[in-house]
C-alpha cells in the first residue's frame, strides 16, 4: 500500500485514499509507514470503511509527522478492529493537527464508547480516559508536543 508512497512525491500535500469494502485488507500500517515518508503533505483522506478483516491501522506510524494538519478516517463498520490505542499514539502526536474527523461507527469489537464519530482528537481522548484506557497524564504528555 504505502510503498509507492515515495522520492517522487515528496512535494505532494493531500491524499485521498478509498479501500472501502475491502474485506481481505488486514492492516494499512504499510499506507501508514508510506504517509510518514511525505514531508510536506498537510491532509489525508483514508476510506477504509466496510474492511471487515482490518486489525492493524497503524497510525501510530504517523507519530510526529510535522505538517499534517487535516486527518479525516472512515472506519464505519470495521467490525473486527479493537485496539483503539494506535489512535491516541498516532493521532496525539501530531503537532500541526488542526482538524479532525474520525468515524468508527459499527465497529462492533471496540467499546460502545468509541463506536462513534469523533471532530475532535480532544474528544477521542476524553473517551478513552473515561473508559480507563487511557491516563491524563499520558493524554497532557502526547498533546505538549511541539515542532
Amino acid at each position: 500500500l504505502g510503498g509507492g508512497l515515495g522520492p517522487n512525491l515528496r512535494a505532494l500535500r493531500s491524499l485521498t485514499v478509498h479501500l472501502d469494502g475491502a474485506v481481505k485488507l488486514a492492516s494499512t500500517r504499510p499506507l501508514m509507514q508510506g504517509i510518514r515518508r511525505l514531508p510536506v503533505l498537510t491532509e489525508i483522506d483514508v476510506n477504509a470503511s466496510e474492511c471487515s478483516g482490518l486489525l492493524d491501522l497503524g497510525v501510530d506510524e504517523l507519530s510526529g509527522h510535522t505538517s499534517l494538519a487535516k486527518v479525516k478516517m472512515d472506519l464505519e463498520k470495521c467490525i473486527v478492529f479493537c485496539d483503539p490505542s494506535v489512535l491516541w499514539k498516532g493521532f496525539g502526536s501530531l503537532p500541526a493537527l488542526s482538524s479532525f474527523s474520525l468515524n468508527m461507527v459499527g465497529c462492533l469489537a471496540l467499546p460502545w464508547a468509541f463506536q462513534r464519530r469523533f471532530m475532535f482528537y480532544e474528544a477521542l481522548s476524553e473517551v478513552a480516559i473515561s473508559e480507563g484506557l487511557l491516563k491524563e497524564e499520558e493524554e497532557e504528555e502526547d498533546t505538549s508536543i511541539t515542532a
